[in-house]
């Protein structure tokens, strides 16, 4: 039975025989991490086939190591150390009982600058580029209520438990129709399992308005998948808009290049569908806000339209009123005169009757006095028709005066039509598309003009 010191020693042991010399190695940078403070930096290096991670291994470059190897690298390449390269490192291995096993790298030949990963990467992108497919999920137009969203993920994950929380407990209780379509999001099944889970949301896109991958974080190294060509190109053309969110921050992958929205983790895309409800509520606040006192303003316009158009009438009223009076006095005037001048008349045929009846027998004088009866009678008459007649048109012009007033004109089912607080009098003052405001007996009407049809000039 060996104690976990002798077993370490014994692994120690072993390395250090059989490992005693350096080793020139090819490998890639799936992650540098490097710490500015030390200056120290322990990069996780991998190999890959055909996509697919074969090895992976933890590494150290002291400080004063990676100064020299850095500026090396940039003095060559014109680029510094960075993740996704493929590099030729020479370096000793060794075995810690406390720390474990470490592979140290000494030197490292900038020669090999350029990594698988950043090569497929790249390859990538120019290939998109080249068949016009890299920003077309871009180019959708983003819904204005994203409210039913396909939720590729993995069920168990904190991400999209963080995400399903976030929607849930906004402020504002906004609701999110969800439906997961569940998927591998990280290793060499990713891509197939992305695929297929797209797949299905592709059958069934008018379901949908948009698509959000999220992954809750998680090592850089399984983020390769997400610069594969397939899956790239499947997001891109993608018939709905593609949201992003697979939990980190650098090295953007291909996938969130070309996805139409790419944020960092699944909370800040829960995040982001929120601010759309939001967005969308001010802009309905700010809208309603202009109505309203567009409303204000026009309605008060109106009102004082009405009040100088009131005014109009009653004075144009009183004109009239003032004019009839006049002319009924004139008449009156006329009446009494004609009246004078017919008894003057009628005085002094009388008065040759009475020199006539001196001479003419009793029966003619009979009938003179008839016809100056009958005279008498015509003459009243005449002035009682005159006067009934005068009377009438008096208030005939009474009476039409009353239904020029503009509160009695309305109140007969007739309207009034305003444009900019003028009252519109010919149809080719107005256009289609102009606001109108149209005044009733017992309220007011906005509207706007969609058709105009004018009269022929042989109607």
């Amino acid at each position: 039975m060996y104690s976990l010191l002798e077993l370490s020693n014994s692994i120690s042991s072993v390395i250090a025989k059989n490992y005693k010399n350096s080793y020139w190695i090819k490998a890639e940078i799936a992650k540098l991490n490097y710490y500015s403070k030390t200056g120290h930096c322990y990069p996780d290096l991998v190999e890959k086939e055909n996509g697919k991670i074969l090895a992976q291994m933890h590494a150290i470059i002291w400080s004063t190591d990676y100064k020299v190897i850095n500026e090396k690298f940039l003095q060559v390449t014109k680029n510094p150390l960075n993740e996704g390269m493929t590099i030729l490192l020479r370096g000793n291995l060794s075995f810690h009982a406390v720390y474990g096993f470490s592979l140290v790298i000494a030197d490292i030949e900038p020669s090999f600058s350029l990594g698988e990963m950043a090569k497929e990467k790249m390859d990538t992108i120019q290939r998109l580029k080249k068949e016009l497919m890299y920003d077309k999920n871009k180019t959708l137009s983003f819904p204005i209520l994203p409210k039913r969203i396909a939720v590729v993920s993995v069920e168990s994950s904190k991400g999209y438990s963080d995400f399903l929380n976030i929607l849930s407990g906004n402020e504002k209780k906004y609701h999110f129709h969800l439906s997961l379509f569940p998927a591998i999001l990280q290793g060499d099944k990713a891509v197939n399992s992305i695929l297929a889970q797209l797949e299905k949301i592709r059958s069934c896109a008018k379901d949908f308005d948009a698509v959000a991958i999220i992954r809750g974080g998680g090592g850089d190294i399984g983020l390769n998948c997400y610069d594969h060509y397939a899956l790239a190109k499947m997001i891109a053309c993608f018939p709905l808009p593609v949201i992003t969110g697979i939990g980190h921050s650098t090295n953007e992958t291909v996938a969130e290049m070309v996805s139409h929205t790419n944020k960092i983790t699944p909370t800040d895309v829960a995040y982001f569908l929120i601010r759309k409800f939001s967005d969308f509520d001010e802009a309905i606040y700010s809208i309603a806000f202009l109505i309203s006192t567009a409303a204000r303003e026009m309605l008060g316009q109106q009102k004082n339209g009405l009040t100088e158009n009131t005014r109009i009438f009653k004075n144009a009223s009183f004109s009239q009123l003032s004019h009839h009076r006049l002319m009924i006095d004139n008449l009156g005037g006329r009446i009494q005169r004609e009246s004078i001048l017919f008894s003057r008349r009628s005085e002094q045929l009388l008065n040759q009757l009475s020199i006539g009846l001196k001479y003419k027998p009793e029966s003619r004088i009979k009938q003179e006095f008839v016809g100056l009866g009958n005279l008498h009678t015509r003459l009243l008459l005449s002035l009682k028709q005159n006067v009934k007649e005068s009377h009438s048109e008096l208030i005939g012009l009474e009476h039409r005066i009353r239904l020029l007033d503009p509160s009695n004109i309305l109140k007969r089912g007739y309207s009034i039509s305003y444009q900019d607080g003028k009252i519109i009098r010919d149809v080719n003052s107005i256009a289609i598309g102009d606001e109108i405001t149209t005044t009733f007996a017992n309220g007011m009407l906005m509207s706007s003009v969609e058709k105009i049809q004018k009269k022929s000039d042989n109607e």
